[in-house]
């Protein structure tokens, strides 16, 4: 169920409390009502509200980024865009981004150990609080992947790690 605490089901959920909510006041207040008529009306609120959303969409307030709506993609794009620490599959310890080079018809990537484990703890642990306020599925996906780069980076504080791998 952790798929409704995804943003787009928010205007799905209001719609579901509005329309329990009017078929209470209504039964209750021994009004005549129909089922069929009241989910024709909540659809058409419905589609008033994608529209709406739509427009607010398309209007940035002030940038692109400031529009309340993608505030968590925005979020998650920063925190991927700003990591720069890599696993390497079979190597323990967390690595800097790759030096790419090219020889004899091959890539061969070059990776080096990151200098200071606990100023990575330190960003991962930041990254994690905020991810965790932004409660997303996504989020928790990216949390999962964090959590590994911190136990990696755990692991190069108590014990030696190659300072560079060749692939």
């Amino acid at each position: 169920m952790k798929f409704l605490r995804e943003p787009r089901f928010f205007l799905l959920k209001m719609l579901v409390i509005y329309l329990v909510g009017k078929v209470c006041i209504l039964y209750f207040n021994d009004s005549e009502f129909s089922l069929v008529a009241e989910l024709w009306a909540t659809l058409g609120i419905a589609i008033f509200f994608i529209l709406m959303l739509a427009i607010a969409c398309a209007i940035p307030a002030e940038s692109y980024d400031s529009s309340p709506l993608p505030v968590q993609d925005s979020v998650l794009k920063r925190i991927k865009q700003s990591m720069y620490y890599n696993i390497v599959d079979g190597h323990r310890g967390l690595f800097n981004e790759p030096d790419i080079r090219f020889e004899e018809n091959k890539v061969r990537l070059t990776y080096t150990k990151i200098e200071s484990p606990e100023e990575a703890i330190i960003k991962i642990d930041a990254y994690i609080l905020v991810l965790e306020e932004v409660n997303t599925s996504v989020g928790d996906k990216y949390i999962e992947e964090l959590q590994k780069m911190r136990a990696e980076a755990q692991y190069m504080m108590l014990n030696p790690v190659e300072h560079t791998v060749h692939l």
